[in-house]
């Protein structure tokens, strides 16, 4: 499983996928959704960030601390 993860200044976005595509696929929809929820900010609101998604994958049944795998 992955997750893709997106910080702005208000909120810190997240979707998960079972590759990297589609959690940021699923990651830029939710984005897009928020963006025409908002009536201040236009959907590829985003975009103004540079398009900084994060993604990495997460073992299941694992501890993580800071993004990292606890081994």
């Amino acid at each position: 499983m992955f997750r893709a993860y997106f910080d702005s200044r208000h909120f810190e976005f997240e979707a998960y996928g079972s590759t990297e595509e589609k959690a940021i696929a699923a990651l830029k929809k939710g984005l897009r959704a928020h963006g025409r929820n908002c009536r201040d900010i236009t959907p590829n609101w985003w975009k103004e960030y540079g398009e900084d998604i994060n993604c990495y994958e997460i073992n299941l049944n694992h501890a993580y601390r800071d993004r990292s795998e606890i081994t």
